[in-house]
């Protein structure tokens, strides 16, 4: 669980989003807009989440136009609670689903 207070309807939704996460076939999560730490404590050790943001909650620090990841470098893409604060959703779109595999 991350150092920092989380509102109970946040650390839910977290919670929710894990379960299909869960599957074998999710070993490698990039959580977009996440706070470090946030979604990987509802998984278990066998799934290694990637927090980008841009406000440095993350472990990766995003500029704003291209996320620093190899195409298809992710088996799950996730946001929650970060895309009514994105400007240009189309660009990241497009970011984010080169990113998944």
């Amino acid at each position: 669980m991350p150092s920092k207070f989380v509102q109970y309807d946040c650390y839910e939704r977290h919670g929710a989003l894990s379960l299909p996460l869960m599957e074998p076939d999710s070993r490698r999560v990039l959580d977009v807009g996440g706070v470090d730490g946030l979604l990987a404590s509802h998984l278990s050790g066998a799934t290694t989440v990637s927090t980008l943001n841009v406000d440095r909650t993350g472990d990766v620090q995003y500029g704003g136009r291209a996320i620093p990841f190899v195409t298809q470098a992710f088996h799950a893409v996730v946001s929650l609670d970060t895309m009514e604060h994105i400007r240009q959703l189309e660009a990241l779109y497009a970011e984010v689903v080169g990113a998944g595999d």
